[in-house]
């Protein structure tokens, strides 16, 4: 009897750790689109307000618009719906730049956020999260550009 349970345990960690389940918490994926294109570089700040408080968690774009979030030491994403944000700031010639690059030309007034101003304001945004927490795979978020309806 020792044995069978010693052995299901061994099993069931090898089916999780082989399923792609996090050894150290929560992992989000998802993808960001503007005008049907994948948005590259583009910053995202995912954000839920309630009386326990404010949960924030950030991420960002890969080349093809894909993105992950991944809570380390086995800390849970809080569930509920979360804002969403999404800025991509470029210099004055359309290039993304490092972020401490872009932080000062913010600070000059000499970035460009190329997203609607509306996506990047938890205040103005209309897209939402559901987060369920464990893996989850959200839907795509589609963007219109600026003058685009």
């Amino acid at each position: 009897m020792r044995r069978g349970l010693a052995g299901s345990v061994v099993a069931f960690t090898l089916v999780f750790l082989a399923t792609g389940c996090p050894a150290g918490g929560d992992v989000i994926t998802g993808k960001v689109q503007m005008d049907g294109t994948p948005l590259a570089d583009a910053e995202l700040g995912f954000e839920k307000r309630d009386a326990g408080g404010v949960d924030r968690l950030d991420t960002k774009t890969d080349a093809e618009g894909k993105f992950t979030i991944t809570t380390p030491g086995g800390r849970a994403i809080k569930p509920g719906t979360y804002k969403v944000m999404i800025t991509k700031w470029v210099d004055p010639k359309g290039k993304v730049t490092d972020p401490g690059e872009i932080d000062q030309l913010k600070a000059a007034g000499l970035a460009k956020n190329v997203v609607p101003s509306t996506y990047g304001d938890s205040g103005s945004t209309t897209l939402t999260a559901d987060i369920k927490g464990g893996r989850q795979e959200l839907p795509a978020f589609e963007i219109k550009g600026a003058g685009k309806k």
